[in-house]
């Protein structure tokens, strides 16, 4: 629509409280159709109060954005690619489809739209939709460095704060990627990665890390890690590394930032004796019983859950500084034992 059309549009020719009311009643797509038409809609819809809440960014292997405003309202803006050299992806194309998830089980149904801005490359597309949808951060960038050349990635979100990167398959340069971003707060994996690489992450102050399956964990892993949240299913870590790993931590002032430790422990066999896994855990260590049911803020932070984690029953360690945990043992969805320790402070 041209701005000859606009100065002319019914909407724009209401009072600007009643062009406000009448936008927040606007499907969000076409909330956000109507931004894109010039400076004025923009500051329209930006000004009605337009919010999501979550706003993700994929580069897997295609480009894409996902604004999810509740469970069953989501809209997915994709990017034409071409590729470098049949090697890498740009990421400076302007033309951009979105589709709005109205019908989930049959996308053929699902509204298509075309915007293009002939100047706009994908960097510009995050800072409208961040600045429309009244937003701070990306919540989440799905990223795999297999695909895009590390500096096309670098320029792209240099200027913005994203609170999470998770890596696609392929991506072996987590710790380069790591570099050419800006700070991110919550790190996880698809794939496993050298463990020189590893150890280098570990020791830095992530909110929260969550390292593939099979990435190898041991003892010393454990005790050299400054994230504040980890979640380990590796199959090599047993019941005598967390004993060991508790009575040392007990007794001394490593892994301070720790808030929140899940272990998914694996059984040796095929006899699943959880009974004897959490004999061994406990092994010389004081503990009491409780029956309290608390709430544990720090989970919400690191992980886009709706409420805080309420903890209900479980055993109460100190260590030596008196800061106080609790173990809490439970099956996970495959029934082998999950070990959680929830740090209060």
């Amino acid at each position: 629509m041209s701005d000859n059309n606009l100065s002319t549009f019914p909407l724009l020719q209401l009072p600007i409280e009643a062009q406000k009311h009448v936008v927040r009643l606007m499907d969000k797509l076409h909330q956000l159709t109507l931004s894109t038409f010039n400076d004025n809609t923009k500051q329209l819809v930006t000004s009605s109060g337009l919010t999501c809440a979550h706003f993700y960014v994929s580069l897997f292997p295609t480009i894409k954005m996902t604004i999810q405003f509740c469970v069953d309202s989501v809209i997915n803006l994709e990017f034409e690619t071409e590729l470098i050299d049949d090697e890498y992806r740009r990421l400076n194309q302007s033309a951009i489809t979105a589709r709005y998830d109205t019908h989930l089980k049959n996308p053929d149904n699902d509204e298509v739209h075309v915007w293009d801005k002939e100047s706009f490359v994908v960097r510009d597309w995050i800072q409208y939709f961040l600045r429309v949808l009244n937003r701070t951060h990306i919540d989440s960038v799905l990223n795999c460095v297999f695909f895009y050349e590390i500096m096309d990635i670098r320029r792209t979100f240099e200027t913005f704060s994203v609170h999470r990167l998770q890596t696609g398959l392929f991506s072996t340069h987590i710790l380069t990627l790591l570099e050419n971003l800006p700070p991110v707060n919550h790190v996880d994996f698809s794939e496993p990665i050298a463990d020189e690489e590893f150890r280098k992450i570990l020791v830095q102050n992530y909110d929260a890390l969550v390292p593939y399956e099979s990435q190898k964990i041991t003892l010393d892993h454990l005790l050299s890690c400054n994230c504040a949240h980890l979640e380990t299913s590796y199959r090599g870590l047993t019941p005598k590394d967390l004993n060991q790993f508790l009575k040392i931590r007990m007794n001394g002032t490593l892994c301070t930032r720790l808030r929140y430790l899940q272990v998914n422990l694996w059984p040796k066999s095929n006899n699943n004796n959880n009974n004897n896994d959490f004999t061994q855990i406990m092994k010389d260590i004081n503990y009491q019983t409780s029956n309290e049911n608390r709430v544990f803020e720090f989970f919400r932070e690191y992980r886009t859950l709706p409420t805080p984690r309420n903890v209900f029953r479980g055993m109460n360690i100190n260590r030596m500084d008196g800061t106080e945990a609790t173990l809490v043992v439970s099956l996970n969805e495959i029934n082998h034992m999950r070990f959680e320790m929830f740090i209060w402070s």
